[in-house]
């Protein structure tokens, strides 16, 4: 062992067991691990992006992808000093700093950033199911636990290398944090740095100095408002702004703006004159009370039915639409499950980045099927294989007014639990339709199913009958598509059955599909909608091209029942003619007519399509001075329901109570 200096406290350094002195670190010593750790944070986010591009690349099509890394290196520095920024003001207070306290600091550091980039890394599979960067909403999910629980096995085992990756590049940045500590040892000490005056307060106004630049980092520069995802529209096409923005970012901004403010594009009145959000009932019509099934399948695109040109996946349903009124241009409002089950069952369109069930506006009084349908003596149960708590499914049944939530607990045999979701498919609508015999007529009920959702399991005696067929969505809507043919088959033979309207939708279009316009462009939004009446009386089979949303199957419903009363509902029935549609996929809004299609970045009209001429979007008429007139007033129509829309969720007025 090496002679000890003559003076000065020791240590054993750990790598060659050579004793050198135990002094603290000076201002320079701090100022350069900072700038060290900065850097080392702006390239993990450089390369997260980079895989994030790589993963998710028939998205974006040709992006000059180093341009858009410069540009968010604001973004990312924001980022970095919104959940790192502590840690370095820490680091330079006038506190003894030594290489034991060193190795504290680095594993707090490498522990916060880890979960920086296990955010980062989790998009390179969650995009492409909500085509933006992650929000707050995904804290949510993670908060509920059980979902997200039940659901992480399947995650390790379909995404094992991105768990290897993030440990990987964790044990990395720890690495090169104590790295970065060893490399300060070499530069010129001062042992008797704290116990100077004049050092003491050099320390102190470096750290007011680095507090005051964080602040300007979080801020993103010196502008009079701070920056948030809707800034990356300067540098970039809406389809390219995931590639400007990170998703710790998109995250924590989420978090400080979920609460809407009032919106004054027009007059109030003029608005609700061409909205219309309260339904008054056709006073010559007697109210039917027929029994109203809401059918919701997980992720059916129009693109998997015999709907399209293209092969068919859903034999069953298929057969069904030939008896049924049948939609034939029908559009799902928003692009996630907890936005198109408000649309369906309480013609509640998702225009916000956060969906009504898990916003601030979630209690509000609304209408629904089971909310209006109680007073004429309906009984209302929402059926949904998954574990309760699901998406908070449950609370939102509550607060819509069903009666009962019926969900993996209430089936109560785990036995055909799936793994990950919940229940199998077949036997749980088996055993739907063992409830509603019980039921007392006239009832409603909603039926949300989830084989077809990811990871696309099927159980293993029916892997050999709906073999995968190119994508492996293919073969779980194979096996939802008979699960609902065995229920049809039981529940055909039941009292009940032939007095029900059975209203077909999905939740939301697939996030996967087979050519680029069911995957990019407004074929994302495309879904079956039809309703099947065995007496063929308030829906004669019949094909229906108008335009058609999920917002409007509420409105459709009661139309077609006679419903005596008022009601509220942004929808509209929509077998009277063309409407409008409504659909929100990110920070993309797309407002929809015979003719046109206007698509915005948040409040940004970013682009104007003809309509369905151009459904690839290849021409924008934006500039158009033959169109001015057309796009003003199509403008105009969309501020109408963005104002009524936005306004009654906040005043709490999407609902008609009627006097009594």
């Amino acid at each position: 062992m090496p002679n000890k200096p003559a003076c000065g406290n020791y240590k054993m350094n750990p790598e060659n067991d050579i004793v050198i002195p135990y002094r603290s670190y000076n201002l320079k010593q701090k100022g350069w691990s900072i700038a060290a750790h900065l850097f080392l944070c702006v390239a993990a986010l450089f390369l997260t992006r980079w895989g994030f591009y790589i993963s998710n690349r028939d998205f974006f099509g040709h992006p000059e992808l180093l341009r858009l890394s410069w540009y968010g290196l604001r973004f990312d520095l924001s980022a970095i000093c919104m959940t790192t920024g502590l840690m370095f003001f820490l680091l330079l207070l006038p506190f003894k700093w030594n290489y034991k306290t060193s190795r504290y600091w680095s594993l707090a550091f490498t522990v916060i950033f880890a979960l920086v980039l296990c955010f980062e890394l989790a998009d390179w599979k969650y995009f492409p199911y909500n085509q933006r960067r992650s929000n707050a909403d995904v804290l949510q999910m993670i908060s509920r636990g059980g979902d997200f629980l039940s659901l992480l096995p399947g995650f390790f085992r379909d995404f094992w290398y991105l768990f290897l990756l993030a440990g990987a590049m964790t044990w990395g940045i720890y690495m090169l944090s104590r790295r970065i500590f060893r490399l300060s040892d070499r530069l010129l000490l001062n042992s008797n740095a704290l116990g100077n005056r004049r050092v003491l307060w050099q320390h102190s106004a470096a750290a007011l100095a680095a507090a005051g630049l964080m602040v300007i980092g979080v801020r993103g520069g010196l502008q009079l408002v701070p920056i948030t995802p809707r800034n990356a529209i300067l540098y970039t096409t809406n389809q390219q702004v995931p590639l400007v923005l990170n998703t710790t970012f998109n995250i924590i901004t989420s978090l400080q703006s979920r609460e809407m403010e009032h919106v004054h594009y027009t007059d109030d009145a003029e608005a609700r004159n061409y909205v219309q959000p309260i339904h008054y009932p056709d006073t010559g019509r007697d109210f039917i009370p027929r029994n109203v099934m809401v059918i919701i399948l997980e992720s059916f695109s129009k693109e998997f039915t015999g709907l399209t040109a293209g092969k068919s996946y859903t034999p069953f349903l298929d057969s069904l639409m030939q008896i049924s009124y049948t939609f034939t241009n029908a559009y799902a409002n928003s692009f996630q499950s907890a936005q198109g089950i408000p649309a369906i069952l309480a013609g509640i369109p998702g225009l916000t980045d956060h969906s009504f069930i898990t916003s601030a506006y979630a209690n509000n009084n609304i209408n629904s099927f089971a909310s209006l349908l109680k007073p004429y003596g309906y009984t209302s149960v929402f059926f949904h294989n998954a574990t309760n708590g699901s998406m908070n499914f449950d609370l939102f049944a509550k607060n819509a007014g069903y009666d009962r939530y019926f969900g993996r607990r209430e089936y109560n045999n785990e036995k055909d639990y799936d793994g990950s979701w919940g229940i199998w498919d077949e036997p749980f609508l088996q055993r739907v339709a063992d409830e509603i015999a019980q039921l007392q007529q006239p009832f409603h009920a909603s039926m949300f199913n989830i084989n077809s959702h990811q990871p696309y399991i099927i159980p293993a005696r029916y892997r050999d009958r709906f073999k995968e067929e190119g994508l492996p969505i293919y073969s779980a809507v194979r096996y939802s598509d008979y699960a609902v043919q065995q229920f049809f088959r039981k529940a055909a033979g039941q009292p009940w059955f032939s007095n029900t309207l059975f209203i077909f939708t999905a939740d939301h279009a697939s996030p996967i599909g087979s050519n680029d316009f069911y995957m990019y462009k407004t074929g994302k939004f495309r879904i079956p909608i039809f309703i099947y009446d065995p007496s063929q009386q308030a829906f004669p089979a019949t094909r229906n091209s108008h335009l058609m949303q999920q917002i409007d199957i509420l409105p459709t419903v009661m139309t077609a029942l006679g419903y005596p009363e008022p009601y509220y509902a942004l929808g509209r029935d929509a077998r009277g003619g063309n409407g409008m549609i409504l659909a929100k996929a990110g920070t993309d809004t797309y407002f929809i007519s015979d003719s046109l299609q206007l698509t915005y970045f948040n409040e940004q009209l970013t682009g104007v399509y003809r309509f369905p001429a151009d459904s690839m979007n290849t021409t924008n008429l934006q500039a158009d001075l033959s169109y001015r007139e057309a796009i003003s007033v199509l403008q105009r129509h969309f501020h109408y329901y963005k104002q009524v829309y936005v306004n009654d969720m906040i005043d709490n007025r999407m609902y008609y109570r009627p006097a009594r």
